[in-house]
């Protein structure tokens, strides 16, 4: 008898699929543990952003079902690192220089070392020494 192995995006899907898990959004604010913060000049915003998106995206080098995108909202631009359609880490770019990141409840199984490196080195690449 053969069994089927299931890799670790299609079995999340799968779940949330069934109607058991439901995946967090950005509303649900006791979803996404803080994880860290910085101050970056609003000279360097734009820098920042582009750091973190593409670090985002570089952060899983095998084909995989992680992706980033970036949303403007009212008075900050968020960059997410999304798997499937689920949020797994959102960074928020705030107009006034504030940034700060979160980790999705959902993420308790997925390696997000990457994210959370890129976050930090866009950090100190735009911050003044």
């Amino acid at each position: 008898m053969m069994r089927k192995i299931y890799s670790m995006p299609a079995l999340l899907l799968a779940v949330a699929a069934t109607g058991c898990v439901s995946a967090p959004t950005r509303d649900d604010v006791a979803e996404f543990k803080f994880m860290g913060a910085g101050k970056v000049p609003q000279t360097k915003l734009a820098e920042f952003s582009d750091c973190v998106i593409d670090g985002f995206d570089k952060a899983h080098t095998t084909p995989s079902a992680f992706r980033a995108r970036q949303v403007r909202r009212a008075a900050m631009t968020r960059v997410e690192s999304m798997m499937e359609n689920s949020i797994v880490m959102s960074a928020d770019i705030h107009d006034d220089g504030r940034v700060e990141l979160y980790e999705s409840s959902i993420a308790a199984l997925l390696n997000l070392s990457g994210e959370k490196e890129t976050f930090a080195a866009c950090v100190a690449k735009n911050t003044p020494q």
